[in-house]
């Protein structure tokens, strides 16, 4: 089923759809701005690998939480 732009909302905004490039680029450059002296692969990696964590899924501030945590202990 193909994502129906125009509903848009709270329940779609606590979601990070990774198969979405500009999904993940939004939150990418939301923790770049908070770790500037990260690489761009290392955050995409920390988000990718929040990401996989099965309790987490696809929570948005759950997976920006863990690789907050992931960035702050490299």
């Amino acid at each position: 089923m193909a994502d129906n732009k125009k509903k848009v909302g709270g329940a779609d905004r606590k979601r990070v759809a990774g198969g979405e490039a500009y999904e993940v680029d939004y939150v990418a450059a939301k923790l770049q701005r908070e770790f500037p002296n990260a690489s761009r692969k290392e955050i995409e990696k920390a988000i990718t690998d929040s990401a996989k964590i099965p309790q987490f899924h696809s929570n948005r501030v759950m997976i920006e939480n863990s690789a907050r945590l992931k960035l702050k202990n490299q």
